[in-house]
């Protein structure tokens, strides 16, 4: 049996007194595990390994927002709508994302609003 993940780190900087994990989505509980499984065994086992999601990101979404087509000029069209999540590094207080929630942001004649979510595990990410 081959396992599939939805989960596909883009990459692995360096971040504090380790590395953080750009991925494609946000990371399921079972795609942690195997990610911590991994690190265990590609470092030493006298080295602590954490991985988990940073508590220092808020989750934010948009709802309806329709979708854009590219062609020979760009349109919108409002015969199908999405909601669209991101996230933002953020302080431990939450500053960044006080200053987002219910902001609005427009989307051709109609302004949408910003809502924070919890994070939305398998969810694609803008970014």
């Amino acid at each position: 049996m081959v396992a599939t993940a939805a989960t596909c780190i883009l990459s692995i900087g360096p971040a504090y007194d380790g590395y953080v994990f750009k991925t494609t989505t946000v990371a399921t509980t079972k795609e942690i595990d195997v990610i911590s499984s991994i690190m265990h065994t590609l470092l030493t086992p006298d080295r602590h390994v954490w991985v988990g999601l940073s508590q220092s990101i808020s989750y934010f979404k948009v709802l309806d927002v329709p979708f854009f087509h590219q062609g020979s000029e760009t349109c919108i069209t409002t015969n199908s709508m999405s909601t669209v999540y991101f996230n933002i590094w953020n302080s431990q207080q939450g500053s960044a994302a006080k200053l987002l929630i219910n902001k609005t942001l427009l989307f051709g004649k109609k302004a949408h609003f910003i809502h924070a979510t919890a994070a939305n595990p398998s969810s694609p990410l803008c970014t």
